[in-house]
């Protein structure tokens, strides 16, 4: 009798358990649903020094012509066979606060594999194309804005810097991902996780 109620006991934890491991996924694909990400970025930095910093007006203006030479060099290095299927976009540029003496211009540049990428292969596609980017690093330094505050015109100050790629979904999570604390609900959607305890009874 007693290994009879513990094996009856036994089951009745695991159907308790296994409907509320149900209700999680059904719960995740109704809340919060977003594409699942298929991106790398890295963030691009350029320095100038000026005493007396700049202006909003300037920064404006820098803003647009930092935004030019990127859409030429990405278009550049787009065309080549290691850039196939990825599309590089700017996302909005970060600056120094106007009045800095060190000033900065720093434009998150966003690597994202098309649909015709095999999911297996979009790291490692990604990669290859930021690092054909990277080849051209000279290229954006030479093509880097002479900026005129004043009756001062200058430069960089030194060398553009180049980060590491991070994942779209945050830190070193691979793509195609899901950021954490969520989950795959389709091919193409991510949802969140969110336990409902009490919301059910299950007898």
């Amino acid at each position: 009798m007693k290994a009879s109620a513990s094996i009856s006991c036994i089951m009745k934890i695991s159907s308790v358990l296994t409907h509320y491991f149900i209700l999680l996924l059904s719960d995740a694909s109704s809340v919060g649903n977003y594409d699942i990400q298929r991106c790398y970025k890295v963030n691009v930095t350029f320095h100038y020094q000026f005493p007396s910093g700049l202006s909003n007006g300037t920064i404006a203006r820098e803003k647009s012509a930092f935004a030019i030479v990127f859409r030429t060099v990405s278009g550049t290095v787009g065309f080549f066979r290691e850039c196939r299927g990825v599309t590089i976009s700017i996302e909005d540029i970060a600056t120094s606060a106007p009045g800095e003496s060190a000033v900065f211009f720093r434009i998150p540049v966003v690597f994202t594999a098309s649909d015709s990428i095999a999911d297996g292969q979009v790291s490692t596609k990604l990669t290859t194309c930021i690092n054909k980017l990277k080849s051209y690093k000279g290229s954006l330094d030479t093509n880097a804005p002479t900026i005129t505050e004043g009756r001062q015109s200058q430069g960089p100050s030194k060398p553009s810097t180049i980060t590491d790629k991070e994942s779209c979904c945050g830190g070193d999570i691979p793509p195609p991902c899901c950021a954490a604390g969520a989950i795959n609900v389709s091919s193409i959607k991510c949802g969140k996780i969110v336990a409902q305890w009490g919301s059910k009874n299950f007898r």
